[in-house]
Formats: structure tokens, C-alpha cells, sequence
């Protein structure tokens, strides 16, 4: 099991979500949250998407 240490991130702190599209709060970029695919700039990028388990103790991430 790996363990991302998220201390000096906050997880979407001032983010938006539009239907399946979530906006990156620091870069104020577009990725849809189905595919991963950014959705301006570059084209073909993508983000690595991962199986995450929301517990009583935690959020569990599968990578």
C-alpha cells in the first residue's frame, strides 16, 4: 500500500465541479472527471484516475 502525503495540498479548496467537468482551483483548467482528458490547452493530455474507497477512518486511494 502507498500513502500520499496531501499536507501541503488542500484537495479542491475553492474547485468547481459542472456536470462532469471540474475545474482546477491553482490553474483554473478543465479535465472531465470520466476520462481524465484536460479539456483546453493541450490536447491529449489526461489525468491518471484511480479507485478511491470513502471510509469512517479515511479515504483509501487504490494506486
Amino acid at each position: 500500500m502507498e500513502f500520499v502525503n496531501i499536507k501541503m495540498v488542500k484537495l479542491a479548496p475553492k474547485g468547481k465541479i459542472e456536470g462532469d467537468i471540474v475545474e482546477c482551483p491553482l490553474h483554473f483548467w478543465h479535465y472531465n472527471i470520466k476520462t481524465g482528458e484536460l479539456m483546453d490547452y493541450l490536447k491529449g493530455i489526461k489525468l491518471k484516475k484511480y479507485d478511491v474507497d470513502v471510509r469512517d477512518d479515511g479515504i483509501y486511494v487504490d494506486a
